[in-house]
């Protein structure tokens, strides 16, 4: 197993603290880690139901649910996920890099966005690709070596230009300076065009969606700060026009306003 994976990011509402809540992220084996950001799980039994909320990152995720045993494989989505838990249940989730699903998928990367689909559908039913059996009881890292073993058994080597759009995508939600889509055209080598054409067909979304929402993740992530910069600099260094479209932009996704986010933020630290 790799370097232990750093904390989620574009949560939208607070799971440190709540009783009968668990999270858990954990790394891939190196021999899978050019395909798999990390695995993660969620276990909850509550008293109270919780809305979970996040802004999704442009991957694809396979995911375990129990009670039932479903797995499901979800695309990449323009809006915010929400999902209400409530009793006891478990998930377990294997979290794709970019554009990787592309390679294993029967169809363009656009046709899974905002989608949950069965594996089979996603990937085709060969032997070797069917996910093994869990056992929601054994543990977050038993379930992950799990997956370790099945998909090292299988994976093929990632091709070159999917690794390099792969790439440009990472570097996106990391370089603040990618900020228009003329600039990830120029570092990619193609045309802007081109560029989008990769983009729906092996990631599911626009160049300019995944510049803006892992720009609005980042934001997420500064308002949620003891000492949160001013709306008009946060809007400026992660340049949006000027505070109203960084507003408009942060509502359409999150379904509040920058203020109201801070204010529910506010309360969640008390």
């Amino acid at each position: 197993m790799g370097p232990r994976p750093g904390p989620a990011r574009g949560i939208l509402r607070r799971v440190e603290g709540r009783r009968g809540l668990h999270h858990q992220r954990l790394a891939p084996d190196p021999k899978v880690a050019e395909w798999v950001a990390h695995y993660w799980w969620v276990e909850w039994r509550l008293e109270e139901p919780h809305l979970a909320e996040t802004i999704p990152h442009p991957s694809v995720h396979v995911v375990f649910e129990w009670p039932g045993g479903r797995v499901v494989a979800r695309g990449p989505s323009p809006r915010r996920f929400t999902r209400e838990l409530r009793g006891e249940g478990q998930v377990f989730g294997i979290k794709f890099r970019p554009a990787t699903f592309s390679v294993l998928a029967r169809r363009p990367m656009i046709a899974l966005q905002d989608a949950a689909v069965s594996v089979g559908q996603a990937w085709g039913r060969d032997r070797l690709r069917q996910p093994p059996k869990l056992d929601p009881h054994s543990g977050p890292e038993v379930l992950a070596s799990s997956c370790d073993a099945w998909l090292g058994g299988w994976l093929p080597t990632l091709p070159a230009p999917v690794r390099a759009l792969r790439d440009l995508v990472e570097q996106i939600e990391t370089d603040q300076g990618l900020v228009r889509v003329e600039l990830a055209a120029q570092r990619s080598g193609l045309s802007v065009r081109a560029l989008e054409r990769r983009f729906r067909s092996q990631v599911g979304l626009s160049p300019k969606r995944v510049i803006q929402q892992y720009r609005l993740i980042e934001a997420a992530e500064r308002l949620k700060a003891p000492r949160p910069p001013t709306l008009v600099d946060l809007a400026a260094e992660l340049g949006f026009f000027d505070q109203a479209h960084f507003s408009r932009a942060f509502k359409a996704i999150t379904g509040r306003t920058p203020t109201e986010f801070l204010t529910e933020e506010g309360r969640s630290r008390r």
